[in-house]
């Protein structure tokens, strides 16, 4: 399962070696990215090469996905998803806390994770996106395992919903 909001050129490749695989893949994006994989597809298809034959893509809103609860309900009926491992930034888990739909969270807590910005001058992300809870809905936090590696803090997280 890919998760993609726009698809740019050049930030989601077809010529990635998942598409090489005969593994069924599922992604999910925007209508602009749904048409932005699809122009790509035809470039490809040109030289005798069809990134999408096992691909199925579901475009879930017009300019990033819109409804994650939507992308699960396709996940467990049509492809009999059970158990979801996802990758992703603060504004993918924010969103999936948001809507329920987090039983479990592991992050990295780093020294450079504190403070705006990178040490390169980017602002940094926070761990929920842009996401915040108020008094009567933020989640509950209990933690499920610990571990230090060096100045790293490993965390896994049980969420615990208020609401």
């Amino acid at each position: 399962v890919i998760l993609t909001r726009k698809a740019e050129a050049g930030r989601f490749d077809l010529d990635w070696d998942v598409f090489k695989t005969d593994s069924t893949k599922v992604v999910f994006t925007s209508e602009i990215g749904e048409q932005s994989i699809e122009e790509q597809a035809d470039r490809f298809r040109l030289q005798g090469y069809n990134p999408l034959a096992k691909t199925k893509v579901h475009a879930l809103g017009k300019e990033g996905v819109e409804n994650y609860g939507e992308m699960m309900r396709i996940l467990r009926q049509k492809y009999g998803v059970r158990f979801l491992d996802v990758q992703g930034g603060g504004d993918v888990a924010g969103q999936l806390m948001r809507e329920k739909l987090l039983d479990e969270y592991r992050y990295t807590v780093s020294p450079t994770i504190f403070g705006a910005y990178t040490r390169d001058g980017r602002q940094r992300t926070s761990p929920f996106g842009k996401l915040s809870f108020g008094k009567d809905n933020s989640p509950i936090f209990e933690t499920l395992n610990l571990a230090l590696a060096g100045n790293h803090k490993l965390m896994r997280e049980r969420i615990i919903y208020r609401h």
